[in-house]
């Protein structure tokens, strides 16, 4: 049996549906249905590739998470990135990823407000021939995958002997086989491929030859899409979907060794401390993506903006040896106590990577992994300004 509202609460609801209208067509069952295509590069893991025929990858999850419950239906297609560049040009599909921004390519596409993520195009050898800077590879034979940017980025830096190959992972194969003296190519697709083929004697050197940033790019066709897959990016990089989702796809977890390893670094480091005016001697360890781990303590200085941290004298100590893929971090004071690096250090941390991994101690008996991201999800300068309102 139906009831009647009280003429109060029938008041009521009137008065807050005049007031925040908004709100009501936020829901998202209110929300039109949207139908559009999704053409991915099959081959760019770990942002989207194919196992068994089923769309995998990074971008691929972020993709399903941000536009999930916004009433939008998509059918994933995988194609060879060239297809895919046509296709969103020509209508046939209306969202892609991996897509660095350009001029050019802001007169063709949209792109969504916040990037997946950042990307590195790096040179890598084997350890056994570390460089400490990648100007000393040139003269040398360079792997790299035909046809791709990668490729061009090569050309570009010049005086390399560059080696051709169908596949990145067959470049990498090339190196880790001793057929030439180094490799070409994106940071977290060389890494995925490194782990994946157990390549554990290739490493990155030196400074990476171009840093950009990969976005969502949609039809211009399409502004409802864009606006709806912008509020999801921007609800996950707050509610920490996107923190977990990078995690999983992008950074190694630590072993148990590699943790004591540069805890008693860092212990060992504190001798040498310079802190004659706070009397408070800290060191700090940075194991590095080939291994190797790098020490630092503090150096105070009478003018405090003249100090070096512990952590940022280590981490500049692994960037001087070439080594500027860093995986973990450990600080510590004179007492044993496992210190969390300042934000200042952090931002420095930062530059090196987001899959950086800092040991912590929030109580004596615990100890926590935690990512960067987590600590520090927006660096200086690179808070995204809000979204405009719903009308």
């Amino acid at each position: 049996m139906l009831r009647a509202f009280p003429p109060r609460v029938l008041l009521l609801l009137f008065i807050s549906m005049a007031l925040f209208p908004a709100a009501a067509a936020a829901q998202p069952g209110s929300l039109p249905p949207i139908q559009a295509v999704y053409g991915f590069d099959r081959e760019f893991p770990p942002f989207s590739y194919e196992i068994d025929g089923k769309p995998a990858g990074f971008e691929v999850e972020l993709l399903n998470a941000a536009l999930e419950g916004r009433n939008v239906q998509l059918k994933m297609v995988p194609m060879d990135w060239q297809r895919v560049q046509l296709d969103l040009s020509g209508g046939s599909i209306q969202i892609t990823s991996g897509m660095a921004r350009t001029p050019q390519r802001e007169l063709l596409f949209d792109f969504s407000q916040l990037p997946t993520a950042p990307l590195k195009v790096r040179l890598y050898t084997r350890n056994e021939n570390r460089v400490g800077n990648v100007i000393q590879l040139r003269g040398k034979a360079v792997s790299v995958q035909e046809g791709s940017l990668y490729e061009r980025i090569l050309q570009d830096f010049g005086g390399l002997n560059i080696k051709g190959y169908k596949s990145e992972h067959e470049a990498l194969r090339a190196l880790a086989n001793g057929q030439v003296d180094a490799f070409g190519g994106a940071d977290k697709t060389a890494a995925y491929y490194v782990q994946k083929l157990g390549l554990a004697n290739v490493t990155p050197v030196g400074t990476p030859l171009e840093v950009t940033r990969i976005y969502y790019a949609i039809s211009k066709e399409t502004p409802e899409l864009k606006k709806r897959l912008d509020q999801g990016l921007w609800e996950l990089m707050e509610n920490g979907g996107y923190v977990d989702l990078f995690r999983k796809w992008f950074v190694r977890d630590l072993t148990q060794e590699q943790i004591d390893r540069m805890v008693q670094s860092a212990s060992s480091s504190l001798v040498n401390a310079y802190a004659p005016y706070s009397q408070d001697p800290q060191g700090a360890a940075v194991l590095g993506a080939s291994g190797t781990i790098y020490t630092g303590v503090n150096v105070e200085n009478r003018q405090p903006a003249l100090t070096g941290s512990a952590l940022r004298v280590a981490i500049y100590n692994a960037i001087a040896n070439g080594e500027t893929v860093l995986r973990g971090v450990v600080m510590m004071d004179a007492k044993g106590n496992i210190i969390t690096p300042a934000g200042d250090d952090l931002q420095v941390l930062y530059e090196f990577g987001q899959e950086v991994l800092i040991v912590t101690r929030p109580a004596p008996d615990r100890m926590r992994i935690a990512s960067i991201l987590e600590m520090m999800p927006y660096p200086y300068g690179s808070t995204p300004p809000p979204l405009p309102l719903d009308e």
